[in-house]
């Protein structure tokens, strides 16, 4: 018996906390990013989760 397929498209946001003395968004990103192998404070995650397709098997294909 075939089964029907659901694709699934999941996301994660996760938004860290990153204290800077930078005195632009575009300078504070720049050093957060040079920041390799450093770990940050979690701020907030939410997860998002959508339906991406979805096939229906065929019914009027016969089984012998």
């Amino acid at each position: 018996m075939k089964k029907n397929k659901l694709l699934v498209a999941v996301v994660t946001t996760k938004i860290y906390e990153y204290n800077t003395d930078a005195e632009t968004s575009d300078v504070a990103l720049d050093e957060f990013n040079n920041q390799s192998g450093r770990r940050f404070k979690l701020y907030h995650q939410e997860k998002t989760t959508e339906v991406h397709d979805f096939y229906e098997r065929d019914t009027k294909t016969k089984n012998n």
